[in-house]
């Protein structure tokens, strides 16, 4: 991180992946703070943990849904771990209990499960917390999960646009602090792509 930055290129990333403005400003207050939103009890800025979870995994209902999904539910460790290698045997046991809790809540799990493990910039998740994602289709439409996503200069627009269109909604000082600090520097680099290619 250079001096005067206040995220790290993964929080950027990280912040550059959120759906939607209220859980880019959710993601802004954790990482601004030093909090995780998957350690301890984030019920101020998420959804709280189910009586599902287990000693090794804590499962949730997903504050911001993918789309054309029913239920989207997210298992995390409850140590604050950020990689698969990270898992101990202890709490791969454990997960087999969890997704039987999770079946016999929820349903059988037509859809599927997805992890999120290591830098947002190649899981491209919001959270700096390994977890797992699991998708209930609505058959309304396609799941898509992403994974790394591309830094091509239609992807970096696509982002570009995302972000910029929260400006609108945003204080003008939180949009320029988050400005400031890297958050829609796909902006920057569409208009590096865009002068290259002239």
């Amino acid at each position: 991180m250079k001096d005067g930055d206040r995220f790290t290129p993964s929080q950027r990333a990280g912040l550059e992946n959120c759906r939607t403005m209220e859980q880019l400003l959710a993601m802004t207050h954790h990482y601004m703070n030093g909090t995780c939103p998957f350690c301890g009890d984030s019920a101020e800025y998420d959804t709280p943990w189910l009586p599902i979870s287990g000693v090794h995994w804590r499962v949730k209902e997903n504050r911001w849904p993918m789309a054309y999904t029913k239920k989207h539910l997210i298992i995390a460790p409850v140590v604050h771990i950020t990689e698969l290698s990270q898992v101990e045997a202890l709490a791969w046991a454990e997960m087999g209990p969890i997704l039987a809790r999770i079946k016999e809540r929820y349903g059988k799990i037509y859809g599927g499960l997805a992890f999120r493990s290591g830098s947002l910039a190649y899981s491209a998740g919001t959270v700096e917390h390994l977890h797992a994602n699991i998708l209930y289709p609505d058959l309304t439409g396609p799941v898509r999960v992403t994974l790394a996503k591309e830094v091509s200069g239609p992807e970096l627009e696509r982002r570009h646009r995302r972000f910029h269109g929260f400006k609108d909604a945003l204080p003008p000082d939180e949009y320029l602090f988050l400005s400031n600090h890297g958050i829609g520097l796909s902006s920057l680099l569409v208009n590096e792509i865009h002068d290259s290619s002239e």
